[in-house]
């Protein structure tokens, strides 16, 4: 039967009422016909309205004529009653129009995560497959046994203030870290007790195999009661009373004419050289055959523990600046011994402060550099401070300068670490300067030109570079043992100068010229491995200038919450934020701020990037955006424009890796 639609208006007193509800029916009639015709009729062979029953005939009838009866519908309204008639049109159009929108964008946004996905394991699978040409015998399951096993030996023997059980499979840079921090712990009379410790997952996050090493970073998700406990009594001072859950990136590093064990090696206990069993107590050495356990030659050694909010995949050594020139100088020069070496000068520092004593840092600073810290050092002991609860959350490679016409060799590492500033004793009662706060340093290190690295050496960056004794030096810096100088860069590199992270090095364009070249070879001829994927920014000092920006005449409890959630969507814990919005008020934090338009406008595709790592932008993270600009003298449609143009990459990235994907299956 047709439709009478004047027999709907028949009683003038209803005739405002059922105008409003046809105009629904309306809406929701066309929104059928028009915006989902796909979705909504396509099923009908398969049980949707076509085969429901019960219509007969009547049912087909109506399922192909609704289009026509709404359409006629809406010009009747528009004729009889434009008022509502075509309000309504313009309110369908619009629909229309949002619904294609947001179904484009969650296109996009699918796209995205689908290829970075595709990218995780085809980059895993390439750099597995890398590995197990060279080792036949690499097993993945075996190795994540061992690193388990690893994770709790090291978890024991932290409680135990004890790092010997461990010292044959870490490198100098990670057993400085730990006895440092076990030393503090004693001086104030205390114990850190992590009981009940279960590893919930290790996963492989990430695989690299380069003509130095083979690396394996690890990802492990893991929970422990963590608390203190007082080392006379016993008693408990203060921490949890049940299990909580934390994730952590362990890296493991190996030469790459190492074979995997039959036997036990390093982790058990044993020489994977000789497999006699292990005595440590100096130096990472096997009393049986001299193997120096933990170089990498015969076993993983991890040399890098990085928590999960600043972890990301590293990127290649090669798009480090100046890094490929200086290796062509020095093949054996590699990124593992440097980033050890920064990690060793940072923990000698903090123990000279902590001592109060020059003697811990003497062994690694020039002579120069020396003079100036020791004026820094006294001046801290004047004013009673130093720097309680240290820990490292990154150390990286900026870049490298070749020396010239009698200049030394110069590389930057950067160090972000945090720590509580204190006033008093070290080792009795002390008060709290500055709350625990995130800082970003510049490590500059120097050798001289010539010096020719050592690969049984990477990861021993705290003996003796000449002879291998433990580090002991004089006044003048010469070994004890065999009278070398060992500050003057003959043999390793020393530490030239600390600074404050700078603005000149934080803004640069989102996309490096790796990746820019990688665009531009793509238009002639497309590669075979698409440009990743990954962010080449630094994830926590981009929230930290953000945290600065927001905060200069104050942040709101609105804005404090929101950027908590943007923290927390990148693996940050509360307390972790709170860090970044503590340093946002102090000036010698290392966070760089935009000092021009250009600046504030490559800062924001950087945070942009950031933001969008899943392709997503939620209401909240799109108003720190918008209130970052507005501090920055930005305007909105710049953050709009950012925003777009970071889609539009990772998109197009995506596909690109998508398509290489089924080139390769295919």
């Amino acid at each position: 039967m047709p439709l009478d639609l004047r027999a709907l208006f028949r009683r003038p007193g209803l005739l405002n009422r059922r105008l409003w509800w046809t105009a629904l029916a309306a809406v929701a009639l066309l929104s059928a016909c028009l915006i989902w015709p796909d979705s909504v009729f396509a099923r009908a062979g398969g049980g949707g309205g076509f085969g429901g029953g019960g219509g007969g005939g009547g049912g087909g009838g109506s399922g192909g004529s609704g289009g026509g009866d709404g359409i006629a519908f809406l010009i009747w309204l528009c004729v009889h009653h434009p008022l509502i008639g075509f309000p309504l049109v313009a309110g369908i159009i619009v629909l229309m129009v949002y619904s294609g929108n947001s179904a484009k964008e969650g296109h996009v946004t699918r796209t995205i995560r689908r290829g970075r996905q595709i990218q995780d394991r085809m980059n895993r699978q390439a750099a597995l497959q890398a590995i197990q040409a060279r080792d036949p015998g690499f097993d993945e399951q075996a190795f994540l046994g061992r690193v388990t096993r690893a994770f709790v030996q090291i978890q024991h023997a932290w409680s135990e203030q004890n790092m010997l059980p461990a010292r044959a499979f870490i490198s100098d840079g990670i057993h400085e870290r730990f006895s440092l921090q076990l030393d503090m712990q004693k001086a104030e009379g205390f114990r850190n007790l992590m009981e009940n410790v279960q590893v919930r997952d290790a996963s492989i996050a990430a695989v690299h195999s380069t003509d130095a090493f083979d690396t394996i970073h690890v990802r492990i998700r893991a929970s422990a009661v963590d608390y203190n406990v007082d080392l006379e009594t016993g008693r408990r001072k203060d921490g949890s009373t049940s299990a909580s859950e934390f994730v952590e990136f362990w890296s493991f590093h190996r030469r790459p004419g190492a074979k995997s064990l039959e036997a036990e090696g390093a982790i058990e206990g044993r020489c994977p050289r000789c497999g006699s069993p292990l005595q440590i107590v100096d130096q990472a050495k096997c009393d049986a055959c001299g193997a120096q356990v933990n170089s990498g030659e015969f076993d993983w050694v991890l040399a890098e523990i990085t928590q999960d909010q600043e972890w990301i995949v590293p990127g290649a050594e090669a798009a480090v600046p100046g890094f490929a020139e200086l290796q062509q100088r020095d093949p054996a020069l590699n990124v593992q011994h440097l980033e050890d070496r920064a990690s060793v000068m940072f923990w000698r520092l903090r123990a000279a402060e902590f001592q109060r004593d020059l003697e811990p840092a003497r062994p690694i600073l020039t002579p120069e550099y020396r003079d100036r810290w020791s004026n820094e050092l006294e001046q801290m002991q004047r004013r009673s401070e130093f720097w309680k609860i240290p820990a490292v959350g990154k150390v990286e490679l900026i870049d490298a300068q070749p020396g010239e016409a009698g200049a030394p060799d110069r590389i930057r590492i950067k160090v972000r670490w945090s720590g509580i500033l204190s006033k008093g004793d070290p080792t009795g009662r002390s008060r709290e300067v500055r709350r625990k706060t995130i800082y970003t340093s510049v490590y500059t290190l120097v050798r001289k030109v010539g010096v020719q690295s050592v690969p049984s050496e990477t990861f021993s960056s705290a003996g003796c570079s000449s002879c291998g004794a433990p580090i002991d030096v004089n006044e003048q810096g010469c070994c004890e043992f065999c009278g070398a100088n060992l500050v003057s860069g003959q043999y390793d590199w020393v530490l030239d100068d600390v600074s404050p992270y700078t603005s000149d090095m934080a803004f640069r364009p989102a996309i490096n010229e790796s990746f820019q070249q990688a665009v531009a070879d793509a238009r002639g001829s497309r590669p075979a491995t698409p440009p990743p994927l990954e962010s080449f920014e630094d994830v926590g000092l981009s929230l930290a200038t953000l945290a600065r920006v927001i905060a200069i005449d104050g942040i709101s409890e609105k804005e404090r919450e929101a950027f908590h959630r943007l923290a927390s969507h990148r693996g940050m814990s509360g307390g972790q934020a709170d860090a970044y919005l503590s340093a946002a008020g102090e000036s010698d934090a290392g966070i760089p701020v935009p000092q021009d338009g250009r600046q504030a406008r490559e800062f924001l595709e950087q945070l942009v990037h950031i933001v969008l790592v899943d392709g997503q932008l939620s209401r909240r993270e799109r108003k720190l955006l918008d209130r970052y600009a507005e501090r920055v003298d930005l305007v909105a449609a710049d953050v709009k424009m950012a925003i777009s143009k970071e889609r539009r990459r990772a998109y197009q990235q995506a596909r690109r890796q998508i398509r290489a994907s089924k080139q390769v299956s295919g």
